[in-house]
């Protein structure tokens, strides 16, 4: 059986903003691809997403000066 996640839109966002996440991203299609893996995606996570990819593809550099100066955790805005 496989193991189901489901990830909040704030969360694909952020490994979106920094390429240094590619591993991760890389790492979760591997094991979506394997079968030992499903996500759960709502259709507002997909809204949400498409709705804001176009701020971090635009302002990437904004995103990670924006980090630097917040304690070293995620948060959704």
């Amino acid at each position: 059986m496989p193991i189901r996640l489901s990830v909040d839109t704030c969360v694909w966002l952020d490994l979106g903003k920094d390429y240094r996440e590619q591993p991760v991203i890389a790492a979760v299609e591997d094991l979506v691809s394997s079968g030992d893996f499903e996500l759960i995606v709502p259709q507002l996570v997909l809204d949400e997403f498409d709705r804001n990819k176009a701020r971090i593809i635009e302002k990437p550099d904004a995103a990670f000066n924006q980090a630097g100066s917040q304690p070293l955790r995620r948060r959704c805005k």
